[in-house]
């Protein structure tokens, strides 16, 4: 995904076109094409807010016998300098992504960056029920790590490790620090013939937050308590209770439930 900072949104009007030097204006506007194409089929891009109707014409100057009016309303995030391409999702595989509706990797969309406030990714998608091979109430439950004496991370239970964005990072170092425990299980699935996606991680306790309170009964997510990848004393890591919407401190050789997640 190209990413500068800028939202576009794809808007589908149901129809396709193909068209030579075709361009595109906002109802009312009396200079400055939105966009342009030699070809183009639907969905077409616009890159603001605005409610009304698109006018469509093929040559640089107005004909009204080429130029259709079709309606059209645009929710987008708010524009500021630079753009990104505004991913799909659903199981058309032409929504646009939001909270709740289906990944491109099949998991469900539980948080999207509408203020661009983190630059390396827009969406957080958790993996789909029965990730495991089991049942759609049955995550699978686990030690945080085989390692239970020692910390991993320098700067664990610092703010770093907590934080919304850190959870890949936090999954590098239980890969390198635990021989046994959830990672064991993450790269299991990450090796296994349910997902052609290679980017999962565990999430951090921010992560796990927000997949608590955006999708709490949803996403065969049960109402227990949820490893996060934030550790947070020698002995001890961090964990969200997806039900009770709390979160506190745990023994690294407890058994939690594991749910991955990733980022784009």
């Amino acid at each position: 995904m190209v990413r500068n900072r800028r939202k576009l949104l794809a808007i589908t009007l149901g129809l396709s076109l193909s068209i030579t030097g075709l361009q595109i204006y906002r109802s009312g506007s009396t200079g400055g094409a939105m966009g342009a194409e030699t070809t183009v089929s639907a969905p077409i891009v616009c890159s603001n807010n605005a409610t009304g109707a698109l006018r469509i014409r093929t040559s640089g100057t107005c004909n009204k016998s080429t130029e259709k009016l079709f309606n059209f309303t645009i929710q987008a995030p708010e524009v500021v300098d630079g753009f990104i391409s505004q991913s799909v999702c659903g199981k058309d595989g032409i929504s646009i992504c939001h909270i709740g509706a289906i990944g491109p990797s099949g998991g469900v969309i539980y948080f999207v960056d509408y203020n661009n406030i983190y630059p390396n990714f827009t969406y957080l998608e958790v993996a789909p029920s029965g990730w495991n091979g089991g049942n759609e109430l049955n995550d699978p439950s686990s030690t945080w790590c085989s390692n239970v004496t020692q910390r991993i991370q320098n700067s664990a239970d610092s703010w770093s490790t907590r934080t919304v964005g850190s959870g890949r990072t936090n999954t590098l170092a239980m890969r390198e620090g635990c021989n046994e425990g959830a990672i064991k299980l993450l790269d299991k699935y990450l090796t296994s013939s349910r997902t052609t996606f290679r980017d999962w991680f565990l999430p951090s306790l921010g992560e796990l937050i927000l997949l608590s309170r955006n999708l709490q009964g949803l996403a065969g997510l049960s109402a227990s308590e949820y490893w996060s990848s934030s550790e947070y004393t020698d002995v001890g890591a961090w964990v969200s209770s997806v039900g009770a919407g709390y979160q506190g401190s745990a023994n690294k050789a407890t058994n939690f439930k594991i749910r991955p997640v990733r980022s784009f």
